[in-house]
């Protein structure tokens, strides 16, 4: 593809929504993309000089457009937290009052404390699909609660619209969008409420995949009606009849964990010669690998980590003799998943991690406690956790682990933080940590927290930090060829 055309280019954003060779493409965001972003963007939200938004994401996420440029074009002010892990309080300390963020990452929050005394005036959630608990929860907790769809080739923006409290719907375009339910087979447009695959057009469309004709002619065209760029997002959805689009899902086989679009050919494709059939399912959002025949499950592990990236490696590999069929001879799901959740009632050791499948006496009433908090967070049966094994290996995030602080700390009475979980990360660690910091307190009547992190981002001053990642921007800009001086010099102004 010709960057030449595409001169007032201000920013390159890697996507995994197309791999090339389980590589990602860049995403050329032009001006226009931008401007037409900051200025429906402030408008729709009301944005001024009295907002304090929170740096939910990282500046290389293409969510993190929507939390900084409009604020910081309107005069406001943008917090970062110090790390990842604490965003609650940098809320509350900080006087955040709209909250731009991942449906997980709101999920996280302890929506009492972070909405106390009214200060959460907006929240805007995209990314992926919210459950419908969070949503109506935060609904009466906030005075606007918004869900909205805008993906990188969108500039982060495309639909927006707000929580009835009924449906989940990404409402209706943004200014100078155009939105078209298609049915791919004939490419007319389908009747309200009957489902099709969601094409955008407008000034929010970006030039296409970096140096990457194939797959830009693939999804990008260019409308009839307006003579403006057209993204086929391979999303399906609907028209309901007062105008609002209901997300329905992928028209392809992509799966989203964890704010990830994953495509499951690119990890099946990565498998070593020894498995015959592979099959990769979205449980309790994580990732789970079926794989046939019986094999070694460390070594496939091994085998993904060196060819994938780390957010498209399985929490969970299970081996089954052989794949059920339905009557069609196809492969039935249904049967295989409850094969694999039978499998790991029946022998738990099947973890692939290789820990250990004995189970020590696990009477204490710790043990059995944080066990409990662990499978409520991880979804799992928490008869499969063993007090060897690793929160984030048995599917814990960043996300959880916030939780994870929270339910425990209430728990037991004490302040056991993030840094906390993070340091522990196995229920016998927990547990020693918790019982020799309740004997200091017996012995000294003073609380004093358990083992904290240290280093990282944490021990670095901010605009030290800011400056770093201007100079690795300038640097890929060098590599890459595009001009991304905007983004360099906002990633200063940000950390200033």
């Amino acid at each position: 593809m010709c960057i030449a055309k595409y001169k007032l280019c201000v920013y390159t954003l890697l996507t995994n929504d197309i791999c090339v060779n389980h590589f990602c493409v860049g995403v050329i965001i032009t001006l226009a993309n931008i401007t037409n972003l900051v200025n429906w963007w402030c408008d729709f939200f009301q944005v001024n000089a009295n907002d304090r938004i929170l740096l939910f994401s990282s500046m290389s996420f293409i969510t993190s457009l929507r939390q900084y440029l409009p604020t910081l074009c309107a005069g406001g002010t943008v917090v970062i937290p110090k790390s990842s892990v604490e965003f609650e309080s940098a809320i509350t300390n900080m006087n955040v009052n709209k909250l731009v963020c991942t449906p997980s990452a709101l999920a996280s929050l302890d929506i009492n404390n972070v909405t106390k005394d009214g200060r959460i005036e907006m929240v805007q959630v995209a990314g992926e699909a919210p459950q419908m608990s969070t949503m109506t929860a935060w609904k009466e907790k906030t005075k606007k609660l918004f869900i909205g769809l805008g993906p990188t080739e969108l500039c982060a923006h495309a639909l927006c619209g707000e929580f009835d409290g009924e449906k989940i719907c990404i409402g209706n375009p943004a200014r100078n969008v155009r939105v078209y339910i298609v049915d791919p087979s004939t490419g007319l447009q389908t009747p309200v409420n009957v489902v099709g695959e969601l094409w955008i057009s407008g000034k929010n469309v970006s030039g296409g995949y970096l140096n990457r004709k194939e797959e830009t002619n693939k999804y990008f065209s260019i409308d009839p009606d307006t003579g403006c760029r057209l993204y086929k997002t391979g999303d399906l959805a609907r028209r309901l009849s007062d105008g609002r689009i209901q997300f329905i899902g992928r028209s392809d086989k992509q799966m989203k964990v964890n704010g990830f679009r994953i495509e499951p050919g690119d990890i099946i494709n990565a498998m070593p010669t020894e498995v015959n059939n592979a099959h990769v399912v979205v449980e309790n959002s994580r990732l789970v690998l079926y794989v046939a025949p019986l094999v070694d499950k460390d070594a496939v592990l091994t085998l993904l980590r060196d060819k994938l990236p780390t957010y498209m490696c399985p929490s969970l590999i299970i081996s089954v003799e052989q794949f059920p069929l339905n009557k069609n001879k196809k492969l039935d799901v249904n049967a295989l998943v409850q094969i694999g959740r039978a499998t790991m009632i029946e022998h738990p050791e099947t973890d692939h991690r290789g820990l250990s499948g004995v189970r020590k006496d696990e009477s204490s009433q710790l043990e059995d406690t944080i066990r409990l908090v662990w499978a409520e967070i991880l979804k799992v049966d928490p008869e499969g956790i063993h007090t060897d094994h690793n929160f984030f290996e048995k599917g814990g995030t960043s996300l959880s682990t916030v939780i994870a602080s929270r339910k425990l700390s209430k728990e037991f009475q004490m302040d056991i933080s993030v840094q906390d979980v993070f340091a522990h990360q196995t229920i016998n660690s927990l547990v020693e940590a918790i019982t020799k910091s309740c004997d200091i307190i017996q012995n000294s009547g003073d609380p004093t927290p358990l083992t904290f992190l240290s280093g990282g981002r944490d021990s670095m001053h901010p605009l030290i930090f800011g400056v770093l990642q201007a100079i690795g921007l300038a640097f890929m800009s060098i590599i890459v060829g595009v001009p991304i001086f905007g983004t360099t010099f906002l990633s200063i102004r940000s950390f200033v």
